[in-house]
């Protein structure tokens, strides 16, 4: 039997045909129906940006659809289960560990569930930021690892909670949509005097207490050290993988008693669940129990369901288009 994916060699994208592995007594194969293209991770990759080289290469980390057969020792899904996958590749069939599948609840559509591996990086991020009730936070950047963590950040209580994005308006009328209570544009001169404004008069500390970062942009990080508060943290959870510019880290960071703090998912425990140890599968069923109980639910962030088909088309746009969509996937139903 074969199936579809996608290849990637020294730049050139194109859909081929391969033969679909054989499934061991532990793994499972799952017909997808749409896979996520991570615009900001794929697009590095293909540049072939200083941070993105010596990494592994992992097109297609999140998809959804259906278990179309087991191995022998699964118990965790059956044949005709819905559900949401890691790692699959951009491709139509993917054989994979029956640990990188998900079992969907009825009530939770393949719209939001794509988007649970991502959730969890800014889920991440307020965890390794040790967020407490009420503290204020600022999330930069209004792609979808920004907006999924204004999301996740007003359903936590954060106040206030502001956001900071670009200039495209839907973006940021997104962020309100999420619940920011104040959203401003990263080239707004009055940036910093915003934020310190907005914190005091919710919080009497001047500043934000934490700051993620999700733009993977060095000027969200230079300006964030202009804003945070006091002992405040800073957390890089968009991928900075190119970076020029200087800190100075005794006025900027050592002497005001900043914490800068990297939250990369890799960092997050494999195995485990003690108690406060957050583990990648603990972080995605909360994430599927927001989704299901209504607090991350009709996200609408899919804003293209584009033709596997037309992969080189997509990724051509990836990289020249600077209004590529936001939430673009490929629809394997298409083909």
């Amino acid at each position: 039997m074969e199936r579809k994916i996608i290849k990637f060699d020294e730049g050139n994208v194109r859909l081929e045909n391969v033969k679909i592995p054989k499934l061991d007594s532990k793994s499972v194969l799952v017909k997808i129906e749409y896979s996520l293209i991570s615009s900001g991770t794929e697009k590095a990759y293909l540049l072939g940006e200083e941070n993105s080289v010596n990494v592994p290469k992992r097109f297609g980390y999140s998809s959804v659809g259906y278990i179309e057969a087991v191995g022998s020792s699964v118990e965790n899904v059956k044949v005709g289960d819905r559900v949401f996958a890691i790692y699959t590749g951009h491709t139509n069939y993917s054989v994979k560990p029956s640990t990188y599948v998900w079992k969907l609840p009825d009530d939770i559509d393949f719209e939001d569930a794509i988007f649970t591996k991502l959730a969890s990086f800014p889920l991440l991020a307020l965890r390794k930021a040790k967020y407490s009730f009420g503290e204020s936070v600022v999330i930069v950047g209004t792609g979808l690892l920004g907006l999924l963590g204004v999301k996740i950040a007003s359903n936590i209580g954060a106040t206030p909670l502001i956001a900071i994005g670009g200039s495209r308006k839907d973006r940021l009328l997104k962020a309100q949509e999420f619940g920011a209570q104040y959203v401003y544009t990263s080239s707004d001169d009055k940036l910093t005097s915003h934020v310190i404004s907005d914190t005091a008069s919710h919080s009497l500390i001047k500043g934000a207490n934490i700051v993620i970062e999700t733009s993977g942009n060095e000027d969200g990080l230079l300006t964030a050290l202009k804003y945070v508060s006091r002992e405040g943290r800073i957390v890089l959870n968009g991928c900075n993988r190119i970076f020029n510019t200087s800190i100075n880290y005794y006025k900027d960071v050592h002497l005001r008693g900043i914490s800068i703090i990297g939250a990369n998912s890799s960092n997050r425990p494999s195995k485990g669940s003690e108690l406060y140890n957050w583990t990648t599968r603990r972080d995605y069923k909360l994430i599927l129990e927001w989704m299901s109980d209504g607090r991350m639910k009709h996200l609408d962030l899919i804003s293209e369901y584009a033709n596997p088909s037309d992969c080189a088309n997509v990724y051509h746009r990836l990289l020249n288009d600077r209004e590529f969509p936001l939430g673009v996937v490929f629809d394997w139903t298409k083909i």
